[in-house]
């Protein structure tokens, strides 16, 4: 998961507003980033009157792995869900470091959000998601992009 797998840019991507010498740093950290599979969740029974099908509000399925760096550990999720691409980190300094990363590889996110803690059940400490939609045009960041380099920082020290 070094690498972007969908490797697109946003429409109209903007260079990060990063420093550049402070980009390079974190890119050569993420270089040291140590990667582990998360064990899949045991799922309940399944009932036999079970619908067929699933519903639009079914949740994609993710490619989840461990980030380790530092003796810190972050939870990174990556799916996809129609014409988005999302990653979804631990809220904390190596799941911001991993997210500048894609962001220097994807451009800008259309959306940034974090997720409180409780609010996803693979992320008790809470998370932060950032979306790409090459459909869609300007961001929306609930939360702005200088505080995950600010947080991202921290997996530097």
């Amino acid at each position: 998961m070094a690498a972007s797998e969908g490797g697109f840019l946003t429409p109209e991507s903007k260079p990060l507003p990063i420093e550049p010498g402070l980009l390079e740093r974190f890119l050569d950290a993420e270089k040291g980033v140590a990667w582990r599979p998360v064990p899949p969740a045991p799922r309940p029974p399944r009932s036999r009157t079970r619908r067929k099908g699933t519903g639009a509000r079914a949740r994609a399925e993710a490619d989840s792995r461990i980030a380790y760096y530092h003796d810190e550990t972050a939870r990174i999720e990556r799916r996809s869900v129609g014409t988005e691409e999302i990653l979804t980190v631990t809220s904390g300094p190596v799941g911001a470091l991993v997210l500048v990363g894609e962001c220097a590889r994807r451009g800008l996110p259309t959306s940034l959000e974090a997720r409180n803690a409780g609010d996803l059940p693979e992320f008790p400490e809470g998370a932060l998601e950032a979306r790409w939609d090459a459909h869609r045009g300007t961001g929306k960041h609930a939360i702005p992009f200088g505080d995950v380099v600010q947080l991202a920082r921290y997996a530097l020290a």
